[in-house]
């Protein structure tokens, strides 16, 4: 091999590499430089065709880019070279996933991989499994998304790879962290972090913080999930607004948690200011989306309307629709909440038609939530079954959005209590305990302090209704404990604490109304466990804790 043709192959590395990063105009300039050559192979033209293909759709030009990697995938088979034409179905692939025709982007992806085996090429094989699971993590589904990135981390690893490694494990911890298996999501990202590290890459080991950082507020612990917030913004370069913008949104999660709406709203509108001035749509309707959250959660229902209702302005279907279904989902709920029935109608049949075109498990999931909160209005006994049983279906599924496997259980609950206080039936008490069970069970295998507490409060409140006041007291007094062992903060300890005094004070009355034998009805008004259940609900959120794996 000459020196030349080995400096040319270098030089088309660099292309690739820039293409990845978004640097389009150095690695336009250095393609420009090689078309004027005139003693190029067919196969290094070929090359270069594949590498302005993909520029293309850097830029935005689906259809041009589309149309050149077609055309080029023909040449390549005329020519016979495996490897151009691995190369050429894995750049329509590419295109389209983008574009959001996801079967046919896995379809070229599949074959692009069975060829670059054939050649034996390690870094396409990795990337061909990073791609596949990219797709299965679009479609929810998530243990074959996490097969996929395993593999492709395994090969990144062969060929000494860091970024792609960084890339593999990001990805891995993402899709536990939907799944709610924290630990394991925490050491993931962890591990993804160090590969940023030895490659000094600044603004990857920010986003790193940043996504630890989340990961911290889904278990609870908020000081250590402002200390990586405050981290990432540390590390992160000025010029970086995006990354900036993401932590603030973090900090302002933290602060929601912690019960500072206020100061939630004012990192949301840095983190807002920030994202117009970038002009990204969809952090844009992230942001609003939270404000959203925040006003709804302060009781404030006009403007949280007002901003959930602004952040689908900026989603576009279908390039949105994950998103745009958690929004409509919460904006359901707050319809119905506000008495607009008609408006949650529409959002119902919106959801649904997405759903209907999608092939997504967290959608579908969505959707059916939509419909359950839907029909919890009806007096009729045959909807009250039906939404008793989708509720108890998606508790009982695979967990692809934690949130909302939790959600799920949590109406559960209010259904199952709600059909208590009607009938007075124990074994529907029964049923609401081993509810309250499983949540623990869950909290404890996601290692989750916070829904532990949420968990055993329920479980606390329970026994209350049941007239246990000493299982009371001793589930409240393990709340107590777990937030302190784990430092969740002053408004959790609140939380705790505050329940604990309900029971003090409240005792001599639980004591008649267990000697009393004060129907169900009675005890679980005198619980408040309605309005627990609810605000556990409104608390949830459906915004993103990870950038896209695609």
């Amino acid at each position: 091999m000459s020196r030349e043709y080995e400096n040319t192959a270098i030089k088309l590395q660099q292309v690739e590499q820039l293409i990845r990063k978004g640097e389009i105009d150095e690695a336009n300039q250095i393609l420009q430089l090689f078309e004027k050559k005139e003693d190029t192979t067919p196969n290094f033209q070929l090359k270069c065709s594949l590498l302005k293909s993909q520029i293309e759709i850097k830029m935005g030009f689906f259809e041009e880019g589309l149309k050149l990697a077609k055309h080029t995938l023909k040449k390549c088979q005329e020519l016979g070279d495996s490897q151009l034409i691995a190369e050429s179905l894995s750049s329509i692939g590419r295109i389209y996933s983008i574009k959001g025709i996801k079967d046919k982007a896995l379809e070229y992806f599949e074959k692009s991989l069975a060829l670059f085996k054939r050649v034996g090429n390690e870094k396409e094989i990795a990337w061909s499994f990073w791609s596949i699971g990219s797709i299965y993590c679009h479609k929810g589904k998530l243990d074959q998304a996490l097969d996929y990135f395993k593999n492709s981390k395994d090969h990144f690893e062969k060929f000494g790879d860091k970024e792609g490694n960084g890339q593999a494990l990001y990805c891995m911890s993402a899709m536990n962290h939907d799944k709610g298996e924290l630990d394991r999501a925490l050491e993931y990202q962890k591990q993804s972090l160090g590969c940023y590290e030895e490659l000094g890459n600044k603004s990857e080991i920010a986003k790193s913080h940043t996504k630890i950082g989340f990961i911290y507020l889904s278990k609870g612990e908020l000081d250590r999930a402002l200390e990586y917030q405050q981290q990432s913004i540390s590390i992160s370069d000025e010029t970086d607004k995006d990354q900036k913008a993401w932590a603030l949104v973090g900090i302002g999660e933290i602060s929601r948690l912690k019960g500072e709406l206020d100061q939630a709203l004012t990192y949301l509108e840095q983190s807002l200011a920030l994202r117009k001035e970038l002009g990204r749509n969809e952090e844009i309707a992230e942001c609003l989306y939270y404000m959203g959250k925040i006003f709804h959660q302060q009781g404030k229902l006009d403007p949280a309307w007002e901003y959930l209702e602004e952040s689908l302005t900026f989603l576009n279907e279908p390039d949105n629709n994950l998103f745009i279904t958690g929004v409509l989902l919460d904006l359901v709920s707050l319809a119905i909440e506000k008495q607009y029935h008609k408006h949650s109608d529409e959002y119902l049949q919106r959801l649904k038609r997405i759903n209907d075109q999608e092939e997504n498990l967290i959608i579908n999931q969505r959707y059916r939530m939509a419909k359950a909160i839907f029909l919890k209005r009806s007096s009729r006994i045959r909807d009250k079954a039906l939404v008793q049983g989708i509720f108890q279906q998606i508790a009982g599924e695979e967990i692809v959005d934690h949130r909302i496997t939790v959600a799920a259980m949590y109406n559960l609950c209010e259904s199952l209590l709600d059909e208590l206080k009607a009938y007075g039936e124990s074994s529907v008490m029964s049923e609401a305990k081993s509810l309250a069970n499983e949540l623990t069970t869950l909290a404890h295998r996601q290692s989750s302090p916070l829904l532990t507490i949420d968990a055993l409060i329920l479980q606390a409140k329970l026994a209350m209704v049941e007239g246990d006041l000493s299982d009371a007291e001793e589930l409240l007094e393990q709340a107590k404990i777990t937030a302190e062992d784990k430092n969740l903060g002053l408004y959790i300890l609140t939380k705790v604490s505050t329940e604990r005094r309900n029971l003090e004070d409240q005792y001599d009355a639980w004591l008649r109304l267990t000697k009393n034998n004060a129907p169900f009805k009675e005890r679980l008004e005198q619980a408040r466990l309605k309005n627990y259940l609810n605000e556990a609900v409104k608390l949830a959120r459906i915004g993103k804790d990870h950038k896209t794996c695609e």
